[in-house]
């Protein structure tokens, strides 16, 4: 079963291995270490009660918790603890993440996803640490209650005008809807999130894959008035950072449901912005800007792609298109890693990239460090080159001799991996062959501990899969579960259930007890 484990982890976390190709070419150590040090730098400057914002003149400019930018800080911290270990960046990265607890005190339109998933969204995806849960499931009440059931959107811009402003960076809001509804088991809410997806691809994009930056509904008709691209070179244009929001949420909205029309979007998106990546892939702040206002870069609209590209890349069907879409990841954070773009120890107030656009028409924020730049080059990075510390943190500090037990536990309740490999799963027809001298005894433990598991989904689908009962045979091979829909190759037999959730922890398991290698986060194929 020592095949099998490398295989899990780049399903659920959407990665490649470490020790890749890629890997020898990026120093993801050094980014590690720098990136502890200038969060602590940074950290350390900002007035209680506030957030960093920007670099710029010399001077570190901080905003208040109701700017849209408010969450990415604390993410930042997580991400870079999650590829540094370092104990001084987590209490940080927990200190900042408290400032947003308090939803309401800084609640103001739909960027409540990206202020509440990025700080204590990701906060409990790593420490599962149920004090963050009240403020995940109170920020989803305020953007469910944005939403339009006339327009089918959710309104993003508040506005004195009669109309339903919605803008395409809302697509990455949904991820809290999606997260919450699966948490808190509210349906509606992932209701919401697929259409206001839907109406996005119905009246945000072109032909050819790019996007508007706005569109305005009338809220009593829900028709369509303006199209716009407010912060791009002009309306018809293609505004980078746009696009990068779009091939992001259409990703995340593929494998938070595994409806194929959000797979087909984010692959479109792809096969527009791949092409115009190829010879820069850091881009201009818009793609149609002519010279010389397309000299400007936009690292924050780099980073952004990469993440969705190294996620993409796994997820895509078009085994062509996914091997462009890893590669891209691959390349563009190769250049945001270069001089150019990566600060040294100390530069520019300790944010980590240099030259990003905020809106580059209203002369706000243009060749400055961003939060949200930091952020998602970050995270690329540990989907990309680190996946094995992205399920570490779904156990805490690893010990080698830690009980079976307590390691599926931990394992079991980090939904957010299962969620990814269900995807990829279903689709692949993911099947695991049981070898007969696994006794049945892993199999009690994994269903007795399954049952005691704090997520209420786990305990849901267990009665169906009747874990307990089916592995009470003294050998696992006379109990098969038969197939539900995923497939069987002929003359084999398979363990399949119809929720791979417990397929992966079931593998996990197997290749924890039959191999004896403790570090098995890193065996090779």
């Amino acid at each position: 079963m020592k095949y099998l484990l490398p295989l899990i982890i780049s399903i659920a976390v959407t990665a490649g291995s470490p020790g890749s190709e890629a890997d020898r070419t990026l120093p993801v150590d050094s980014i590690a270490s720098l990136s502890a040090g200038q969060c602590l730098i940074l950290g350390s400057s900002v007035p209680p009660g506030m957030m960093p914002q920007t670099f710029q003149d010399g001077q570190l400019v901080c905003s208040d918790l109701k700017r849209w930018t408010s969450g990415f800080f604390p993410g930042t911290c997580w991400y870079s603890y999650l590829l540094s270990s370092n104990e001084e960046v987590r209490s940080m990265a927990e200190s900042f993440t408290d400032r947003m607890l308090d939803v309401d005190s800084y609640f103001r339109d739909h960027d409540i996803g990206f202020q509440t998933m990025c700080s204590a969204g990701l906060a409990y995806k790593i420490t599962k640490d149920d004090k963050y849960l009240p403020s995940i499931r109170r920020a989803a009440e305020l953007l469910a209650a944005r939403f339009s059931p006339i327009t089918g959107t959710i309104k993003s811009w508040n506005s004195k005008r009669p109309v339903s402003r919605v803008i395409v960076d809302n697509m990455m809001n949904l991820e809290l809807l999606t997260f919450a509804s699966r948490q808190f088991g509210v349906p509606e809410w992932m209701e919401i999130a697929e259409s206001h997806a839907d109406k996005t691809i119905a009246n945000h994009f072109r032909e050819d894959g790019s996007s508007f930056h706005l569109v305005e509904y009338d809220p009593g008709s829900g028709a369509v008035l303006v199209k716009q691209t407010v912060q791009g070179y002009s309306d018809d244009s293609a505004w980078s950072r746009g696009q990068a929001w779009g091939l992001y949420g259409f990703t995340m909205m593929y494998r938070e449901t595994g409806q194929e029309r959000y797979l087909h979007q984010a692959e479109k998106i792809a096969r527009f912005l791949l092409p115009l990546l190829a010879g820069r892939p850091v881009p201009a702040w818009d793609f149609n800007a002519p010279e010389p206002l397309s000299a400007q870069d936009d690292a924050s609209a780099a980073a952004i792609m990469a993440s969705a590209f190294v996620e993409l890349g796994t997820l895509s069907s078009d085994k062509t298109l996914a091997d462009r879409c890893s590669s891209m990841a691959r390349t563009i954070l190769e250049e945001l890693a270069s001089p150019r773009y990566l600060a040294a120890p100390g530069e520019i107030g300790g944010f980590l990239l240099k030259h990003s656009t905020g809106h580059f028409k209203a002369h706000s924020e243009v060749d400055v460090p961003l939060t949200y730049a930091d952020y998602y080059f970050l995270e690329a990075l540990c989907r990309e080159f680190r996946p094995d510390l992205m399920v570490r943190s779904a156990f805490g500090s690893f010990i080698p001799d830690v009980p079976l037990a307590d390691e599926l536990g931990k394992f079991f309740v980090f939904e957010d991996l299962f969620v990814a490999a269900k995807r990829k799963l279903v689709r692949e027809f993911f099947e695991v062959a049981i070898h007969q001298e696994v006794h049945r005894k892993v199999f009690v433990k994994l269903a007795s501990h399954a049952a005691s598991c704090r997520n209420t989904r786990c305990k849901d689908f267990l009665p169906d899969i009747r874990l307990a009962g089916v592995f009470e045979a003294e050998i696992v091979d006379s109990a098969l579960i038969p197939s539900r829909g995923l497939g069987t190759s002929p003359g084999n037999q398979y363990f399949i259930v119809n929720e791979p959730q417990a397929v992966l922890a079931g593998i996990f398991l197997l290749g924890r007890v039959k191999d004896s290698t403790d570090n098995f986060f890193t065996h090779s194929t």
